[in-house]
């Protein structure tokens, strides 16, 4: 996996991961959909935000070598 395929896919991921989130919120009235949703949107933002610097700064190293 490279560059924004892996971002793209993790997204995909927790789009498909709300959905079922949403339909057991459906059938558990007590289920802290909330608080899951808080908890995957830091993780997910973490994750997007250490790739991105992460491919950043190998490109600038990768045309500073060139």
């Amino acid at each position: 996996m490279n560059n924004g395929k892996t971002r793209l896919k993790m997204a995909l991921l927790m789009i498909g991961l709300a959905l079922v989130e949403g339909i057991i919120k459906h059938f558990l009235s007590g289920f802290p959909i909330t608080e899951v949703f808080s908890i995957q949107g830091v993780a997910f933002g973490g994750y997007v935000g250490a790739r991105t610097v992460s491919n950043m700064n190998k490109a600038k190293y990768d045309v500073a070598a060139k």
